[in-house]
C-alpha cells in the first residue's frame, strides 16, 4: 500500500508539473501575442497622428499663403511657381 501511495503521489507530482508547464507556456504565448498587438496598435496610432500633423501643417501653410498671396493655390501650382522662381534666379546669377 505504501508503494502504491508513493507511486500515486509521484504520478500526481509529474502531472502537476506538466500542467504548470502547459499553463506557463500558454501564458508566455498570450503575453507575446498581446505585446505584438500592442506594438502594432502603437505604430498605427503614431502613423495616424503623424498624418494628422501633416494635414495641420498643410492647413497652416495654405492659410499663410492665402494671407500673403491673397488666394489659395494647389500644390502643383506652388511647385511650378517655385521652379520658375529658381530658374529665374539662376539666369540672373549666372
Amino acid at each position: 500500500i505504501f508503494e502504491e501511495a508513493k507511486k500515486s503521489i509521484e504520478s500526481l507530482g509529474k502531472n502537476m508539473e506538466e500542467k504548470i508547464e502547459q499553463i506557463y507556456r500558454a501564458a508566455i504565448k498570450s503575453a507575446s501575442q498581446k505585446m505584438a498587438e500592442t506594438e502594432k496598435n502603437i505604430e498605427n496610432y503614431e502613423k495616424e497622428k503623424l498624418k494628422e500633423i501633416d494635414q495641420k501643417i498643410i492647413q497652416i501653410i495654405e492659410s499663410t499663403i492665402k494671407k500673403t498671396v491673397g488666394k489659395i493655390i494647389d500644390t502643383s501650382t506652388h511647385e511650378k511657381l517655385v521652379i520658375e522662381a529658381l530658374e529665374k534666379a539662376k539666369k540672373e546669377i549666372f
